[in-house]
């Protein structure tokens, strides 16, 4: 969305959309204590977007946020424009992974309350507010599916190296034992033969 789209929607957004640079700094302050204090500094320092693929994340993540409170978005840009940030939240392990909406949420808020005093504009701060649930929505899908995938890779992985352990004691000429152990383990998933 470009800058003349502000200057299009209701007086409330209008006034929000002044003050966006305010807003962003003020979500990605919150965003960023989340984080512990050394990799806050890098992450706000560090512009390169190759040394620094979260900060550069965060950028992308609060414009589109910024634009999905201030006019919506359709689901599949929505996931397009969250995925990054929600993939690497959930892959840190943060929880909830979706708490960076709720900081845009809040970083308008503080923006607005002064200028809702009128029942319009309270109005108006609800249904920015419902495009930030919306999005927030989608940013829970997009962290559960991300968690799924994280949890299936370590299950594979695990399986892996349990087989790859079992082949090597059994190629050292030992453990006659472990072999019959793992043929029981098969027959019991219902994959061995019985003697």
């Amino acid at each position: 969305m470009t800058e003349d789209v502000g200057s299009t929607g209701t007086a409330l957004e209008q006034a929000l959309f002044s003050r966006k640079g305010a807003i962003l700094e003020e979500w990605r302050r919150l965003v960023l204590a989340t984080y512990a204090a050394e990799t806050a500094a890098f992450l706000t320092s560090e512009k390169d977007p190759f040394c620094n693929p979260v900060g550069h994340a965060l950028t992308q993540t609060g414009d589109a946020l910024f634009e999905i409170a201030m006019a919506g978005m359709e689901r599949e840009r929505t996931e397009e424009n969250l995925r990054d940030i929600v993939r690497v939240r959930a892959v840190q392990d943060f929880s909830p992974s979706w708490a960076f909406v709720d900081a845009m949420r809040k970083a308008i808020r503080h923006q607005a309350l002064p200028m809702v005093v009128e029942e319009t504009g309270f109005r108006h701060l609800l249904c920015i507010e419902s495009r930030l649930d919306e999005a927030m929505l989608v940013a829970i899908d997009l962290y559960v599916a991300c968690k799924k995938r994280i949890d299936d890779i370590r299950v594979k992985e695990a399986k892996a190296e349990i087989e790859r352990l079992l082949k090597l004691i059994r190629a050292m000429g030992g453990a006659r034992e472990l072999g019959d152990l793992s043929t029981s383990n098969r027959r019991g998933n219902g994959e061995g033969t019985h003697p």
